[in-house]
């Protein structure tokens, strides 16, 4: 038996999504909140003001994810009534989607709250922290979903953090001015925030791999649903924030923590604003629905370890933007790292290079550990 399978055709487009439409989601959303546009508050000198909406965006991403439930329903009816229960998933309670529509919705906020204190429009610190998501998504499968990893894949999983720690840190600590007491305690604020939302992430993550493996739940209606509890508790939260005053915590011309009122005005009033926005919340739409899709047929660290090279491709689009600057000089160490860490946690080709070599023993690892496992004809097997 084959200890790793190669990806059959739906598994390469599902990874192929994944690493496109989460790569152009940040980039997306770096570019909608750099935008400027007239709202219905301006600036004191009357100018336009730029499209500073994080909460507003949670809002309207999570009502991306609602329409998810209305694709699950129309492809349950087109169905035949006399279809398996296992083609379209099992039968579950919606409401246990509920608390990881509530701990998706606070680990957004989190995380956005800990961008905007780090003043960043770069996603460096977010690199950074991708780290901590695999690492806690790992011991969180495997104290309450049993897995089990072999040697090599814990190796993988340090290799990749370090790959990313050496990309996304060097550039962070330039930007730290010990002079500066409130940028300083900002920058530390905001790093706490962005890793909260990183370890809640991985609570969700393993949370969801468990409902749906056990359930067997189709990807579109795990997506459908939490979107439909995220939408109703964002929409709540953007109007609790519109009235409040943050003062210097808010980048709005009205000081308000978040306003609804004139992020509508934004958007209607330039339509660039309105191509972006519909834009990410598509990518962010499908970005979740291929990370369920992964989830479902291997794991949540399969998925987050997937994420983590979109992390890498965002860092080589947006760094022509920033130039090559000279805390840079330490990122291709850290792609090799990224690139050997990957290879080492899947048994590509460089570990079963190391496994031919006859000095080197290699025990066969159990199948529940591998990943990519091998794929089973069901049918042939009931024949």
């Amino acid at each position: 038996m084959r200890e790793v399978m190669a990806l059959n055709r739906f598994q390469r487009y599902l990874v192929g999504l994944l690493l496109v439409s989460g790569t152009l989601f940040p980039v997306l959303l770096n570019i909608t909140q750099n935008l400027t546009g007239r709202g219905s508050v301006e600036n004191q000198d009357g100018n336009a003001h730029r499209f500073a909406h994080p909460f507003f965006m949670i809002a309207v991403m999570f009502m991306g994810e609602f329409t998810c439930l209305f694709v699950y329903i129309f492809i349950k009816w087109a169905r035949s009534n006399d279809a398996p229960i296992d083609r379209d998933g099992g039968k579950f309670n919606p409401l246990v989607f509920l608390p990881a529509a509530v701990v998706d919705l606070i680990q957004m906020s989190l995380l956005h709250l800990g961008l905007g204190l780090v003043l960043f429009a770069e996603i460096t610190p977010f690199q950074t922290m991708k780290g901590v998501t695999l690492v806690f998504t790992a011991l969180l499968s495997v104290a309450f979903l049993a897995h089990s990893f072999g040697k090599e894949k814990w190796l993988g999983m340090l290799m990749i953090v370090l790959g990313l720690t050496v990309i996304g840190l060097p550039n962070l600590l330039t930007n730290i001015d010990e002079e500066d007491k409130i940028h300083h305690y900002s920058l530390i604020a905001g790093q706490l925030f962005i890793a909260m939302s990183q370890m809640l992430s991985s609570v969700l993550l393993v949370y969801e791999e468990y409902w749906i493996h056990r359930c067997n739940i189709f990807p579109l209606a795990v997506v459908g649903w939490e979107g439909l509890f995220g939408s109703v508790s964002a929409i709540g939260m953007v109007f609790g924030f519109h009235h409040i005053k943050a003062r210097n915590f808010s980048h709005l011309s009205s000081h308000r923590l978040e306003d609804i009122f004139d992020a509508l005005k934004q958007i209607s009033s330039s339509w660039t604003i309105s191509l972006c926005v519909i834009s990410t919340v598509i990518c962010f739409t499908l970005f979740r629905f291929a990370g369920v899709s992964l989830t479902r047929q291997w794991n949540a660290t399969t998925r987050i370890v997937f994420e983590c090279f979109c992390t890498a491709f965002v860092w080589l689009i947006l760094t022509p933007q920033r130039q090559w600057l000279p805390e840079m000089k330490y990122t291709p160490a850290g792609v090799v790292l990224i690139v050997l860490g990957f290879s080492f946690f899947y048994n590509f080709a460089f570990f079963r290079w190391l496994c031919r070599c006859p000095t080197i023993k290699c025990k066969k690892r159990e199948t529940k550990e591998c990943l990519l496992p091998e794929e089973q004809d069901v049918n042939s097997a009931e024949a």
